[in-house]
């Protein structure tokens, strides 16, 4: 069997070859180590022997002490899949989903711990915030403490307990939060890859925002970039060599090239087993896949990112458009909103491309899958807007739409690391455009603002 796999690798080598190449986390094994610097680095760490962790209660923790304190446990359940991936609510794209549904991925059940550990039939897969937990189990507060030195930030602050069986997996996402998550009983997979790395995220508008539409972690190169074709870096040249370090951080996803041809390298990425009593620090918006190598209780603590500050600061500025406008007016003057904003906040990257990127990465995946409802009538009334809008451009007054993108950018480049702040214009430009059409219209108002 072995030997048959190698044969057909040698005779097609390319769709053998693995879509990701990892390397070891650098492993921290001081016991007590400044965490605000390490986390000022925005790289992954491993915490090998972190004193407190070492004094806790909880690290003596057995699976059958955890199931004396917490029998009953409300978790999340697959009977389809072991591959567990978030879908919120009240997205924009909801309603027009072909295929996904809220309670695909939403069903909630009791369930005794027992059986969450040892039903390999059913996937089951718990969490909660230790606050909802300390009526049931008092004591758990003391059992994991002192932590305070584990929270990076001081808004947002959350501590959760995390229960699950071999074999489960939490699909490939990023967080806005600083994360640093401590193994308590048996071993986690990490699969980690920087907030450059062009893995398809689904649009910021669907249930499953922030997390990736194929897996790099399982699937072949050649297959996984089917899928999820990459094109050139924006901003970031990563021949470069007289950058800083963080902004190397950034080229450890896949190279840039200056050809205009799609991008077939590996993605360069990390990986780590977590065993119990170590922890692992890991910087927001990186992307991450968690596998529960063996059963498995984990705590962690999340804080915020200071981008996650700064986004919602961006979304409290007022627009330049007004809602009497016509169709094609209102296209013509958001594109001159976004194109100033794009030059202004990404260092003179082309608004083109952005959008290019934008629908390369986020829509086209899910279009060609035919997972999004298509309104015919829709697209024929914005074609006709879209072809209208450069003889609205002329009627347009620009210097109050220049004046508000250059408000916003300002307000973007408070956030250093140039791939997350990528991200989250790409993320801005997707709302203005849903805002001006519909939610299910953006990537055709995106190729509009393409085109003209």
């Amino acid at each position: 069997m072995v030997a048959a796999w190698i044969l057909m690798c040698l005779a097609m080598l390319s769709p053998c070859l693995r879509s990701l190449e990892l390397q070891p986390i650098p492993v921290i094994n001081d016991g007590n180590p400044s965490l605000a610097e390490l986390a000022s680095h925005r790289q992954p760490y491993v915490l090998s022997s972190l004193d407190l962790v070492k004094g806790w209660s909880a690290s003596n923790w057995s699976l059958q002490h955890v199931a004396s304190k917490l029998p009953m446990v409300p978790a999340y359940m697959q009977t389809n899949s072991p591959r567990f991936r978030t879908f919120h609510d009240n997205k924009e794209l909801e309603p027009y989903l072909t295929k996904d549904r809220w309670s695909d991925f939403n069903t909630k059940v009791n369930v005794s711990t027992t059986e969450l550990l040892n039903n390999t039939e059913i996937a089951y897969y718990f969490s909660s915030d230790i606050d909802k937990l300390m009526p049931y189990w008092p004591e758990l507060l003391d059992d994991i403490s002192p932590h305070q030195a584990l929270v990076i930030t001081s808004t947002g602050v959350q501590r959760n307990l995390w229960l699950g069986r071999t074999g489960i997996q939490t699909a490939m996402h990023y967080d806005a939060s600083y994360n640093v998550f401590v193994q308590l009983h048996g071993c986690k997979r990490f699969t980690l890859l920087p907030p450059a790395s062009q893995v398809c995220s689904y649009p910021c508008l669907h249930p499953s925002i922030a997390h990736t539409q194929a897996d790099p972690e399982t699937l072949p190169l050649v297959q996984f970039r089917q899928q999820c074709p990459a094109l050139p870096r924006l901003s970031v040249d990563c021949t470069e060599t007289n950058f800083s370090d963080s902004l190397l951080l950034q080229c450890q996803g896949d190279q840039a090239i200056d050809n205009g041809q799609v991008i077939e390298e590996a993605l360069s990425g990390y990986q780590v087993e977590l065993t119990a009593g170590q922890a692992l620090l890991l910087p927001p918006h990186w992307w991450h896949q968690v596998t529960t190598v063996n059963d498995s209780v984990s705590f962690n603590v999340w804080s915020d990112a200071e981008e996650y500050l700064t986004i919602h600061e961006i979304y409290e500025l007022p627009l330049p458009l007004e809602a009497s406008w016509t169709q094609p007016k209102l296209l013509a003057a958001t594109r001159r909103f976004l194109q100033t904003l794009t030059v202004e906040a990404l260092d003179h990257t082309p608004f083109d491309h952005l959008l290019k990127h934008v629908l390369n990465q986020r829509w086209q995946p899910l279009l060609q899958r035919n997972e999004l409802v298509t309104d015919p009538v829709l697209i024929r009334q914005l074609t006709r807007a879209c072809r209208a809008m450069d003889v609205e451009a002329a009627s347009l007054t620009n210097a109050p739409i220049d004046k508000a993108s250059r408000a916003a950018a300002e307000v973007f480049r408070e956030v250093t690391l140039i791939a997350i702040r990528e991200q989250l214009l790409g993320n801005y430009v997707e709302r203005v455009a849903a805002l001006i059409s519909d939610a299910v219209l953006v990537p055709q108002v995106l190729e509009c603002l393409l085109r003209h």
